[in-house]
């Protein structure tokens, strides 16, 4: 919980619009500005939508994950590179316009 208000609070104060003119490279380093390169679990299952972690867990069961997904040796949960999610968030936005 306390990692989605954080989340939520870096999101208001950064004042992030999706605009038109928004780059995938623009939205990736913001990204890396919050997170890091890599993306893992909890940030990870907001950044694609997902309300909770048991939703995204189970997308992963499915493999119906949009993007790839790792693991690393010797660490916990699932990782993605802020690059993929960034491209991934960009598709999103231009998918929802064509609609």
């Amino acid at each position: 919980m306390a990692v989605r208000f954080l989340y939520w609070s870096l999101m208001l104060k950064r004042q992030i619009v999706l605009k038109k003119s928004l780059t995938a490279s623009e939205i990736e380093k913001d990204l890396i500005e919050l997170h890091g390169y890599l993306i893992g679990n909890e940030d990870l299952s907001l950044l694609l939508g997902f309300k909770t972690m048991s939703a995204f867990r189970q997308a992963l069961c499915r493999k119906k994950i949009p993007i790839e997904i790792f693991t690393i040796e010797n660490r916990r949960g699932k990782f993605a590179l802020a690059k993929d999610v960034a491209e991934w968030l960009l598709e999103q936005k231009g998918n929802s316009q064509m609609t």
